[in-house]
């Protein structure tokens, strides 16, 4: 869902109420919390950087670069 200059960023929630993402964000350490929020703002900005589209749906993926270990905002992936 385009915005005029970016994204409009959306967080899943469960039957349930919960937020998974939030979770998620709120159990890592500050360093890499601020990295990931830096990087969701440079998203609604409209810019990408490094990100996959997930299946055909308007979803993306992004990803921060840890060196062996990629940080994708949906959780850990090993860099092949």
């Amino acid at each position: 869902m385009k915005k005029a200059s970016g994204f409009k960023i959306l967080e899943y929630l469960t039957r349930e109420g919960r937020n998974p993402f939030r979770e998620w964000l709120d159990a890592l350490d500050l360093k890499t919390k601020a990295r990931v929020q830096a990087r969701i703002l440079r998203f609604e900005d409209g810019n990408l950087g490094d990100f996959k589209r997930l299946a055909n749906v308007e979803i993306l993926e992004g990803r921060l670069d840890f060196g062996r270990v990629i940080e994708s905002i949906s959780g850990w992936n090993r860099a092949e």
